[in-house]
């Protein structure tokens, strides 16, 4: 599995915008599997690491979250 880390800019909107465009990209296909998985990393960072054919992983600073 490869796996994609992504660490500028707003990480809160790229992990939104990421797991959209990945469910309609899934719907489309027609079956498939997700998992999201999130936990508090280094210096209160949300780790949040999404899980399709690829893996995606999202470092989410607390000052970030809505």
């Amino acid at each position: 599995m490869e796996k994609i880390s992504v660490d500028s800019g707003n990480q809160f909107q790229q992990a939104m915008s990421k797991v959209d465009q990945l469910v309609i990209e899934s719907i489309k296909h027609g079956h498939f599997k997700m998992t999201v998985k999130g936990q508090i990393g280094k210096g209160k960072r949300r780790e949040v690491i999404v899980k399709t054919a690829r893996e995606y992983k999202f470092n989410i600073p607390a000052d970030e979250l809505p």
